[in-house]
């Protein structure tokens, strides 16, 4: 049984339970439903195997679409094309920021939708994300955090038509000079998905090439942490 696999099982019985909390909760507005849930740390180097294998798993995936399962999480669709004799494969990747259960591992089922429209976070995801291929996926040497880096080319090529009133061989010079343009106008999009897994703190962060925040799912105030605040538009450390 693989890592990803054992850790699988081990979050399973949590998985269920919190599906089964938020149920309750839909049906009983006017009770409280408490429900003791045991706390689960990650440590880096469990980080560091799960990685490993999702590297694998993932390699040149695309990604196709992104969810939001419970308040704390979100799924990505990731397709794997074929290699080697086997078919491409579709492949669920659940990340959560669950104060005590943050954990990433591959799902086979859809998780189902919190709700029916998707929130702020989740249409910025796919505004950016969709369509990309995940490029790598690592982590900072001992920190519980792993990046995921996804990219797509982009054209910056103004589609202009050619003109009509030049002869044949301007015509083709014009073409093969705006087919050089083309190349030269392509352009490699990243970005980065960085999940922290750390207890009351985790957190999903987007980030452009550059490291710029471009949204969170918890945004972290000044009010919050002065030292270290994670909002859009501020640079991430």
């Amino acid at each position: 049984m693989s890592v990803v696999d054992r850790y699988t099982n081990i979050v399973f019985t949590t998985i269920v339970q919190q599906h089964e909390i938020h149920r309750l909760n839909r049906d009983n507005n006017d009770k409280i439903h408490r429900k003791e849930v045991v706390a689960m740390q990650v440590d880096a180097m469990t980080i560091a195997a799960i990685v490993d294998e999702l590297r694998l798993l993932l390699a040149n995936a695309r990604i196709d679409t992104i969810i939001q399962p419970t308040e704390h999480a979100l799924a990505i669709q990731c397709y794997t094309p074929s290699s080697q004799g086997q078919s491409g494969q579709n492949r669920w990747l659940y990340l959560s920021a669950h104060p005590q259960l943050a954990r990433v591992h591959i799902t086979a089922l859809k998780p189902p939708k919190l709700t029916s429209e998707p929130p702020a976070f989740v249409m910025l995801l796919r505004k950016h994300l969709e369509g990309a291929r995940i490029e790598s996926i690592s982590q900072p040497r001992w920190e519980r955090v792993i990046e995921i880096v996804a990219g797509y080319k982009h054209s910056l090529n103004d589609g202009s038509s050619d003109s009509e009133n030049v002869n044949g061989r301007d015509r083709q010079d014009e073409i093969g000079q705006k087919n050089e343009q083309t190349i030269q106008q392509v352009q490699h999009v990243r970005f980065r998905l960085i999940i922290e897994l750390m207890g009351r703190m985790s957190n999903i962060i987007l980030c452009d090439e550059q490291g710029m925040i471009l949204g969170s799912l918890k945004r972290v105030g000044a009010d919050v942490n002065r030292y270290r605040t994670i909002a859009a538009g501020i640079p991430y450390v």
